[in-house]
């Protein structure tokens, strides 16, 4: 799944924090650096991670000098992941963290390397943040997945497949990170790690993502990424076999309505895609053949693109003409495939009856005789 590849770079390197002040605004970046790598003269970049979309950051690079460098911006939400590069081979190492409204007082300190074999050790960030608790939390949260670089390596040594490791290990820490939000609820850090990383792993079980919700304080709670993470958490209750599917309106190639209820009286097949997506194009194969040999069944191929062009331009280029296509054109934070239909990762098939219900909520082509 594409959004895996993504989460496994940086699910184990985000930064917390806690705070009871949630004002947005302007941010500064002081750092200093650690001395003996003689960087004076050299450019430090700067990238974000907005899960947000919201915060209209841009990539920026500063000289360092008397090794120090300093960045300044605007935030939207109460926090950012960030990352710092240097172009250097002695720094290429994990320099991640999250930044925050007001003053960020970090030390970046040189890679750590295994003294035995010389290798880079990974899954360290090696940027503190001087002048805030979330250091604490950020510590006992990283070290509960010390253990995954490891076996993670051991595996793909062995050819085993590291995503299998990944889902075992990842499984086996999932009560120590939910406790550990617990501890915090008044922490955005709590949010952000529900929202983005833990509501993902706990998909299959709502009860405790509302217990977890729910255990928030109030002033979280009124956070526009906490007014999301409600209706998606409402509607894991709903999505269940056998469950009405809630009807939407989504506009095709040609800019008109198509609403899931037009088709009430046939099987419907919910094909999340996009053109980006190489496991998406890779599977239209199978794909085909299964509408060739489930012509009763009408397949909906709904787009999380947010470029028209490259959409339809992908339609055409792979032949996908034995679909229904739609696409709200919003990416990731697309209403129905975001917020109606829980879609964290493509491809993604939902298979509707008849009726309208809810037949098969993560389906594979070759379930069907």
């Amino acid at each position: 799944m594409v959004k895996l590849y993504t989460f496994l770079c940086l699910f184990f390197t985000s930064l917390l924090f806690n705070s009871t002040s949630f004002a947005q605004g302007a941010y500064s970046i002081e750092a200093e650096i650690d001395s003996s790598q003689n960087l004076n003269g050299k450019y430090v970049s700067i990238s974000f991670v907005d899960y947000a979309g919201i915060n209209n950051l841009k990539k920026d690079s500063v000289l360092i000098q008397n090794n120090r460098f300093v960045f300044k911006g605007n935030l939207v939400t109460p926090g950012v992941l960030t990352n710092l590069f240097i172009n250097e081979k002695e720094f290429d190492g994990l320099f991640q963290f999250l930044l925050t409204p007001g003053t960020n007082k970090l030390y970046v300190h040189k890679p750590l390397y295994n003294q035995i074999t010389g290798k880079l050790i990974t899954g360290i960030s090696n940027v503190e943040v001087m002048n805030s608790e979330n250091a604490i939390i950020y510590n006992r949260y990283n070290s509960i997945f010390q253990v995954v670089f490891p076996e993670l390596n051991w595996a793909m040594n062995r050819n085993q497949d590291p995503n299998e490791i990944f889902h075992k290990l990842n499984k086996e820490t999932l009560p120590l990170r939910v406790e550990l939000v617990k501890i915090y609820p008044n922490s955005y850090a709590s949010l952000y790690f529900q929202r983005y990383f833990l509501f993902d792993a706990l998909e299959d079980k709502p009860n405790i993502c509302q217990e977890l919700f729910d255990g928030l304080a109030d002033s979280i709670k009124l956070l526009p990424e906490a007014k999301e993470l409600e209706l998606k958490i409402k509607s894991l209750f709903s999505i269940k076999k056998g469950e009405k599917v809630k009807d939407f309106v989504i506009k095709d190639e040609n800019s008109q309505e198509v609403r899931l209820s037009d088709f009430m009286g046939k099987k419907v097949l919910l094909e999340f895609w996009a053109s980006w997506c190489g496991p998406c194009i890779e599977n239209l194969p199978n794909l085909k053949k299964f509408a060739e040999e489930n012509p009763d069944i009408q397949i909906l191929a709904i787009s999380l693109d947010d470029n028209e062009e490259n959409w339809k331009e992908a339609i055409k280029k792979h032949k996908f003409n034995y679909a229904k296509h739609v696409s709200e054109l919003k990416g990731w934070k697309g209403e129905v495939s975001n917020t109606l239909f829980n879609v964290n990762a493509i491809p993604r098939a939902i298979l509707i009856d008849e009726k309208g219900n809810f037949e098969d909520i993560d389906f594979k082509i070759n379930s069907v005789d």
